[in-house]
């Protein structure tokens, strides 16, 4: 707990100025600047081939089955926008940068935000408070046609100098083909662990819930609640695993962007400026079974860590894997993944150490 008082000045800090801002911090070239900030996009690792592959011959091949779920539906179709009673975007959130591209359609206003981006600027918003663990999620509904170029995201961070965060980037595609979902995470400033899976529905078509949960053990990332890819804490077995996420509390950003530099193809497919306004869909902010944390001082700390005692989302069902869960990694690994930084020889000359233990 000494570290988070330690820190606590620099985040109240970071918190100011990222209230203020009105740029997305995922647009900034990562070589611009010497403290990269919260969400800005690493090197991209290379994109796959223009098409998708083939069904494969051998497991192990990337798949992509627009039609059929890699496991059975979890219960019912696709929600719409949520009905009165749900959390509304005002309640948690506040828009951050392009407010001139955001519009709340449906009823009641604010159940759902749009965001919007053309040549000028793109749009995105944040949680008033961060969070420390919890189970977090929100539906989104991606642009559709044509968005070769702009990267939607959904993801958590800090604003520690050595930041934490974990990522859900939507990389648009030329229409016909498959949108390709990137997650990642930093800890501490470092991330580099990139993952990209073809997803197994159009996600343009409606609205799909993608989450995070979090606790003392592992992360999960959740798609319709399908668990797509876990990061477990072992930084108890040594010094060359890295740190977990346990002090850091993370706020939620939301955008979508121009990143047609390295987003589509690793660059090779332009935004394609005359299918502006390019629109993105976000509802059903659901944050209430997470804890929030309200003020810069170590006890804001403290009460996180006794909630999480008695919370549902570090019960002992949440602390490892389930056999279905398993089941849904290995489908993930063996079907949709298209990019693996532990699988990537050219970026690491030595498998990190925490893929023998993230992939079942």
């Amino acid at each position: 707990m000494a570290k988070v008082g330690a820190l606590g000045l620099a985040w109240l800090c970071f918190a100011l100025l990222a209230t203020s801002s009105h740029a997305d911090p995922k647009a900034i070239p990562i070589d611009a600047i010497e403290v990269v900030p919260p969400g800005t996009p690493v090197e991209s690792p290379p994109s796959p081939p223009a098409s998708p592959p083939p069904p494969p011959a051998t497991v192990g091949s990337p798949v992509f089955a627009p039609i059929a779920p890699i496991v059975a539906p979890i219960s019912g179709p696709v929600s719409s926008p949520p009905a009165v009673g749900k959390v509304m975007f005002w309640d948690e959130f506040y828009t951050n940068f392009g407010d001139k591209n955001t519009v709340f359609p449906g009823t009641p206003t604010g159940s759902t935000i749009q965001l919007g981006l053309d040549n000028t600027t793109g749009s995105g918003f944040r949680s008033k408070y961060p969070y420390l663990y919890g189970h977090l999620s929100m539906k989104l509904k991606l642009v559709g046609g044509n968005s070769a170029g702009t990267v939607t995201s959904y993801y958590l961070a800090s604003v520690f100098t050595k930041w934490c965060e974990l990522d859900f980037e939507f990389l648009g595609n030329v229409s016909g083909q498959p949108y390709i979902l990137q997650t990642n995470v930093f800890s501490e400033g470092k991330g580099d662990r990139e993952q990209r899976i073809y997803l197994w529905f159009d996600p343009s078509a409606d609205y799909h819930s993608y989450g995070i949960l979090w606790n003392e053990k592992l992360i999960l990332f959740l798609v319709d609640d399908v668990v797509i890819r876990v990061y477990h804490n072992v930084a108890g077995l040594g010094s060359e695993y890295p740190p977990y996420l346990t002090y850091q509390p993370m706020y939620i950003y939301s955008s979508i962007w121009n990143g047609e530099k390295w987003a589509t193809r690793g660059g090779a497919d332009k935004t394609d400026w005359s299918q502006q306004p390019f629109l993105a869909s976000y509802t059903e902010f659901d944050v209430e079974n997470a804890c929030k944390v309200k003020g810069e001082n170590d006890n804001e700390i403290n009460v996180c860590n006794e909630q999480l005692k008695t919370s549902s989302y570090n019960d002992a069902a949440h602390q490892t894997l389930t056999d279905v869960q398993i089941e849904d990694l290995r489908r993930t690994r063996d079907q949709y993944i298209i990019y693996d930084y532990c699988t990537d020889a050219k970026r690491f000359n030595v498998t990190p150490v925490e893929c023998a233990i993230n992939w079942p």
